[in-house]
């Protein structure tokens, strides 16, 4: 953890790395304990001497056990503290807690599939649950449109419209 702020002073254990995938010389770094910064960034890890950037603010302070760079999108990132998954949308501007169906407890492995647009979290004792990164709208009769703007965040936008051959009938007493 040599030049990684906060991490060597404090004797925090490293937990994750992660390569961003369309820039070698983007490193990502999690690390453990309490107090302090536990998300960092370099961008020119090569360097004898790589400058080491916090990436955190938005995340309580608890230990991030595992880092994920989108394959599609690399602003996009995601980490898994000990107090669920988080995400950011701006490079690790700002985060944001992304439950979407996982528990709020510890996360200790990330592992997306850029061939499925899918991201695996590993819980600790909870199981392991499977986000899409990208939302596929259901295609079902009668639909006319589908959509998640907030991609999975908060469910489908949903119109409907009756069939053209609708199943309502004159009652017997109706007059024609």
């Amino acid at each position: 953890v040599a030049g990684i702020p906060g991490a060597t002073e404090f004797r925090r254990a490293l937990n994750d790395l992660a390569f961003d995938p369309k820039d070698a010389n983007v490193l990502y770094a999690a690390v453990s304990g309490f107090g302090g910064s536990h998300l960092y960034r370099t961008t020119n890890v090569s360097s004898p001497s790589p400058s080491w950037f916090t990436l955190d603010a938005g995340i309580p302070d608890a230990p991030v056990n595992a880092v994920l760079v989108d394959p599609e999108s690399t602003n996009v990132l995601y980490a898994g503290s000990d107090l669920g998954l988080f995400k950011s949308d701006d490079g690790g501007v700002s985060w944001a807690l992304q439950l979407n169906g996982i528990p709020k407890v510890a996360i200790h492995d990330l592992v997306a599939d850029a061939g499925t647009r899918a991201l695996v979290a590993f819980t600790h004792g909870r199981g392991a649950f499977r986000l899409n990164l990208v939302c596929t709208p259901p295609n079902f009769g009668g639909v006319e449109a589908a959509s998640d703007p907030s991609a999975c965040a908060a469910g489908l936008a949903v119109a409907w419209s009756a069939p053209s051959r609708c199943c309502v009938r004159d009652s017997p007493s109706s007059s024609r």
